[in-house]
């Protein structure tokens, strides 16, 4: 059921991307198998606290990992002081991962069901990152070999290095801005360097 005034979505409605600051927040996630493994390495390389509830440990997960062996229950989102910010259902019960997809979107916390579209209300992409430099893929859940097909023609088309070239771009923006007053001069600025570090390169 939306929200008033709030319409559902729609089958061809996209879901939109944004970038999160994931580093010190906390992301609940509810099984214990190798997908839910995969889930918690990936947002902890991007600084997340993991929390994993589940029956039962089917897959090795990251060593900070938090783990509590049982099964869900409400107050894992429900407790005011968990300070959940995503939730994640990876179990095979589909009740379960209802439940928890019902009880997130009811404290607006974002969630996301694996591989059960419809009730997620986030998703996650295919990513490819380099240092600071990410490239997020999205079929909106229709087709992961469409969305692999397309990270890989991207991977193939970025520069090597480009989390570096990016890094240099970033130190050389904070010297520039300090020191050229107009915004034409530091865009001409910044176009020349970058074309500078690709051709360096491609040597």
């Amino acid at each position: 059921m939306a929200f008033a005034g709030v319409p559902e979505r729609r089958a061809d409605m996209a879901f939109f991307p944004i970038m999160v600051d994931l580093c010190g927040k906390r992301v609940l996630i509810v099984g214990g198998g190798e997908t839910a493994a995969r889930k918690a390495a990936q947002l902890q390389d991007f600084g997340a606290e993991i929390i994993v509830v589940a029956k039962e440990l089917k897959a090795a997960f990251p060593k900070e990992t938090s783990i509590i062996v049982r099964s869900f229950q409400s107050s894992d989102i429900e407790d005011n002081d968990s300070d959940i910010f995503l939730v994640i259902a990876a179990t095979d019960d589909r009740e379960v991962n209802q439940e928890v997809s019902g009880l997130s979107k009811k404290y607006r916390i974002p969630v996301n069901v694996v591989d059960d579209e419809p009730l997620c209300s986030f998703t996650f992409p295919a990513v490819l990152r380099d240092r600071d430099v990410v490239v997020s893929v999205s079929s909106g859940g229709k087709s992961p070999l469409v969305t692999q097909y397309v990270k890989n023609k991207i991977g193939e088309a970025l520069p090597e290095h480009i989390g570096e070239i990016n890094d240099e771009m970033g130190k050389l923006r904070k010297r520039i801005r300090a020191s050229v007053p107009g915004q034409k001069e530091r865009k001409q600025i910044y176009k020349e360097e970058l074309e500078r570090l690709l051709k360096r390169d491609q040597k």
